[in-house]
């Protein structure tokens, strides 16, 4: 989508849209989460809770950094540590590979999470059968 002679405020849209999904699943998601945890145990669980998103956050940045970084570098051949100057295509060639690597990765966690969720689904299922023939 975004090119190197976009405009800031394409940008500014497309963060913006990010952020907003990110605020709607987070509260969300820490409901689901709380709800489902016994009540003596929710300092616990809120604790984990946060231990397991900031540490999603570091791995993720740096695992897109080192993304970015090293799409870079191959564009430009030579190893870039930073952003280089005058070489705004270099930028964009890495956040497009970067995205298009970080998006695989979303879809195998999509696709692992479905396999789990029919996977539970059917052991409910089977265990429900078992004691309706008891």
């Amino acid at each position: 989508f975004l090119t190197e002679y976009s405009f800031i405020l394409e940008a500014t849209i497309f963060m913006a849209l990010m952020s907003l999904g990110q605020s709607l699943f987070q509260p969300a998601n820490n409901s689901l989460i709380m709800s489902n945890c016994p009540k003596e145990q929710l300092g616990i669980a809120g604790s984990v809770n946060s231990l397991v998103r900031n540490l999603g956050q570091i791995v993720g940045i740096s695992l897109s950094t080192t993304i970015l970084y090293l799409f870079m570098s191959q564009k430009l051949h030579y190893q870039v540590l930073g952003y280089v100057f005058g070489k705004d295509y270099a930028f964009v060639y890495g956040m497009k590979n970067d995205y298009r690597i970080l998006s695989m990765i979303c879809c195998i966690g999509i696709v692992l999470n479905i396999v789990r969720v029919f996977k539970k689904k059917k052991t409910v299922d089977t265990k429900t059968e078992l004691n309706s023939v008891k």
